[in-house]
C-alpha cells in the first residue's frame, strides 16, 4: 500500500512490481486484491514482467469462488497484452458462457 502511495504522489515506484507478483499469488483474498491494484499501478503493457502475471491470473479465472475471479478479470481489463490475450482467451471464453 505504501508502493502505490509512492506511485501515486509521482516518485518511481518499479521496484515494487516483483512484491505485487507475489501478493497477487497470494491466497489470503487481502494480499490478493492489494497485489492486483499494485500491477494495474505499477505495470504497463511493455514491460515482460507482466507476463509473469499469467500464471496466476489463470489460477484465478479457474476458481470455483467468483471474488478471485472478478479481480482477476477487472485486472485483465486493465493490463493485457497480446501474449496474456492469447494464453487467456480459452478462460475467458468459458467464463462469458
Amino acid at each position: 500500500a505504501k508502493l502505490l502511495f509512492i506511485q501515486m504522489m509521482g516518485y518511481p515506484a518499479h521496484f515494487g512490481q516483483v512484491e505485487s507478483l507475489k501478493m497477487v499469488a497470494s491466497q489470503k483474498f487481502s494480499q490478493k486484491r492489494l497485489g492486483y491494484l499494485g500491477s494495474t499501478q505499477l505495470f504497463d503493457e511493455q514491460q515482460s514482467t507482466l507476463t509473469l502475471i499469467t500464471n496466476s491470473l489463470k489460477q484465478d479465472l479457474n476458481s470455483f469462488y467468483s471474488t478471485p475471479i472478478a479481480i482477476a478479470l477487472h485486472n485483465l481489463t486493465a493490463n493485457i497484452s497480446v501474449d496474456i490475450a492469447r494464453d487467456l482467451a480459452d478462460e475467458v471464453a468459458r467464463l462469458l458462457r
